[in-house]
């Protein structure tokens, strides 16, 4: 009697499955093949192999090819022999690529395709070597060793992508700064760092559109009404009536300055801004306030790919790696500053509401003495904070320019004819003498150049006729304290004091006079 062997459905889904699983492997090894020979020579200098050595990508790439096409034409069971892989052979490939998504986000950042496709080029060579060796039989030894490997992986790729996956969807509905990704968006980013209508700072409350200022009303355009956007300084460490926005108000009879803005926020929410809300404001003109600090770096050129499957490759867009990151800072920040206030909370117990000038004078002795401000930060954290921002914004060529130019442009076309105006404001390195010997001699090879920034922006906002207030030769001008030193930023803070506040305001209420009306 004829033996037959019958064809049993989950025979068939073995064949399908192990069909499937060997052409993905042979898809990827061949896309690494072909990605290799075509950028041999950026990948050679990129990995310091000599130019001289496309037979590199076209001799492993090619192997690695060959290993898949005959694991798919052997029809070899995945990984190893046994009931799980060989009815599941797509549950060990994808076992492979995730591990190999896990080691790309550890080991090959930032992000780019070539290197991606050579990466996973090799997860499927590796998976069809896997598949080649399984039809030797193992010593039980190996075989343990190969189960223990295995459920390490099994538990490390569904932990990690089943832990993104949870943050990303509580990221969805909390507006917390901790699951902020940095391809958010502007609108987004805005939500998360603005202040909550009525929170009270320094006894003055946020209005209802979030920003540290009153109302704006129809009273405003009685005057010169003129909105000012910024990031934490427009928050300020100080009372609203000492903020240089109110300052400039108070030095010109009838002008209104509109104080807009939040902590965290860059020139990508300012051009947000300036499309989405202050149209509706009408005003006479606008001025970005751009702090050379951290509203350059903000804007670093971005030529990483972009799509659902290089949302997942990038380490910057992983909350998985960016919470613990930012928990940690948090904690490094508490444990450094010494015991010492916080900038903002414990100032406002006690504190009426709207207190005028001279009795938050009293209730805050360092608004009118310097000498009594309380350190936001501890002496090695402040150096730590300033000499990032120097690397960051003073380089000899720095990353941020062209970027910036752009965005820059962009908010002068949007204004769509209201007079736009940019005002320099520059980091504490850039004003103190001795801060800025202590930041350069960090590291001294990197060339750092201290007035880089507006030296870069100041002729190619005059070149686009962009009016610009550059407040470096201001600050640096103010008469020094006993000490030698200016005193214009709160004591290891980064931000402005009464005192610094006040000489930017008086600055800023004739720039936006000749903004509104050029004749003056």
């Amino acid at each position: 009697m004829a033996n037959h062997t019958e064809s049993t459905p989950g025979s068939e889904r073995g064949r399908t499955g192990r069909l499937a699983a060997h052409g993905l492997a042979l898809l990827m090894t061949g896309w690494g093949l072909v990605i290799g020979m075509q950028y041999h020579v950026p990948l050679a200098a990129l990995w310091g192999v000599p130019k001289s050595w496309p037979v590199l990508w076209a001799g492993v790439w090619t192997l690695l090819a060959a290993l898949a096409l005959l694991a798919a034409l052997r029809g070899a069971p995945p990984l190893r022999r046994g009931p799980w892989p060989e009815q599941k052979p797509l549950a060990g490939l994808l076992l492979i690529v995730g591990a190999g998504a896990l080691a790309y986000l550890f080991l090959l950042q930032p992000v780019r395709g070539p290197i991606a496709a050579l990466h996973f080029g090799f997860c499927g060579g590796v998976f069809a070597l896997g598949s080649l060796l399984a039809k030797i039989r193992p010593d039980r030894k190996a075989r343990s060793l190969g189960s223990v490997l295995e459920l390490f992986l099994t538990l490390a790729v569904i932990g990690a992508f089943t832990g993104e996956i949870t943050l990303r969807g509580l990221a969805r509905v909390s507006n917390s700064p901790l699951l902020s990704r940095q391809d958010d968006g502007a609108a987004s980013m805005l939500a998360r760092y603005r202040m909550q209508p009525g929170t009270i700072r320094y006894g003055y409350p946020a209005n209802s559109m979030g920003d540290y200022d009153d109302e704006p009303g129809a009273s405003d355009q009685a005057g010169s009404f003129v909105v000012a956007i910024g990031d934490s300084f427009s928050n300020g460490v100080v009372p609203l009536p000492f903020h240089f926005t109110s300052v400039a108000e108070s030095a010109v009879s009838g002008l209104s300055v509109y104080n807009m803005g939040a902590p965290a926020i860059g020139p990508d929410e300012y051009l947000h801004l300036i499309r989405n809300e202050i149209p509706a404001l009408g005003p006479a003109a606008v001025v970005v306030n751009l702090f050379i600090g951290n509203d350059l770096d903000a804007v670093k050129p971005d030529n990483r790919p972009k799509g659902f499957l290089w949302d997942w490759l990038d380490k910057e867009r992983w909350l998985l790696f960016l919470v613990p990151t930012r928990l940690s800072a948090v904690r490094e920040e508490e444990g450094l500053t010494e015991g010492e206030i916080n900038a903002f909370a414990s100032h406002e117990a006690g504190v009426p509401l709207r207190a005028p000038v001279e009795e938050l004078e009293v209730i805050y002795p360092w608004l009118t003495d310097v000498t009594l401000e309380e350190s936001r930060f501890a002496p090695r954290t402040f150096l730590e904070v300033e000499h990032k921002r120097a690397a960051a914004s003073c380089l000899p060529n720095p990353p941020w320019l062209a970027p910036l130019k752009e965005r820059l442009l962009a908010m002068n076309s949007a204004c769509a004819g209201t007079p736009f105006g940019v005002m320099l404001i520059p980091d504490e390195f850039q004003v103190e003498d001795a801060l800025w010997k202590d930041v350069a001699s960090r590291d001294p090879d990197l060339g750092l150049v201290r007035t880089r920034p507006q030296d870069l922006l100041v002729p190619f906002l005059n070149e686009q006729g962009i009016p610009v207030l550059d407040l470096l030769p201001l600050l640096r001008a103010v008469p020094p304290l006993a000490d030698g030193k200016q005193h214009l930023f709160h004591m290891r803070d980064t931000h402005l004091n009464a005192r610094g506040n006040r000489v930017v305001g008086l600055a800023l209420s004739e720039f936006v006079m000749e903004l509104v009306d050029p004749s003056l």
